[in-house]
């Protein structure tokens, strides 16, 4: 386990299982957090001889807010299952090279929507799903705005929920075709997921 994780996963977004990981460092951060809170207000009752009037009872409140916070976080990440191994080990064979990403959850005031894997390659932003109901006209949108906020224009966006198209797709794609602007995109796409 990875002390720094606990503080921040954002180094770690698009790695394989992703969501899985993440989640077990989340629900140890929330354990941790409503441990203290308890700690504090059990300390300020033994000191006080059970007078729950002290100083501890107030830090021990106030320490719920960050514990709640993280709870919050777990429940999202409990929400949303991580790419199977069987897809994983088949994205790997095909999408050596490609700048791409696995396990992630794109929130927007509509809809929350979540990807397998995803892979930026000269200019085209190509993604898989498994979740049942998915609309790509929706994602398309909500994706062209960070994009174009980012001054980042002329970006093509497939979504597939067939694994083998996908699949298909991906293994056509060149690492030779790799740009910076590819770069950009898979930042900005990391940058507003979950």
């Amino acid at each position: 386990m990875k002390l720094a994780r606990l503080l921040s996963g954002d180094a770690y977004k698009g790695e394989k299982h992703y969501l899985r990981n993440q989640r077990n460092y989340e629900l140890a951060k929330t354990i941790i957090m409503f441990a203290i809170a308890i700690g504090l207000f059990v300390a300020g009752l033994i000191i006080n001889k059970g007078n729950k009037a002290n100083i501890f009872t107030i830090v021990a409140v106030l320490g719920c807010l960050p514990a709640c916070k993280c709870l919050v976080e777990l429940i999202m990440f409990i929400r949303y299952k991580t790419c199977n191994d069987e897809l994983a080990d088949k994205i790997e064979n095909s999408s050596d090279g490609l700048i791409q990403a696995y396990d992630r959850v794109f929130t927007s005031k509509e809809k929350t929507q979540a990807i397998d894997h995803l892979v930026v390659n000269n200019n085209s932003l190509c993604c898989y799903t498994s979740a049942k109901k998915f609309s790509e006209s929706d994602f398309q949108k909500h994706i062209a705005v960070y994009l174009k906020a980012e001054n980042i224009k002329d970006t093509t966006i497939k979504v597939f929920t067939e694994e083998k198209k996908y699949l298909e797709r991906i293994s056509n794609m060149s690492p030779d075709n790799n740009t910076e602007k590819d770069k950009e995109i898979l930042n900005v796409l990391l940058n507003i997921s979950l």
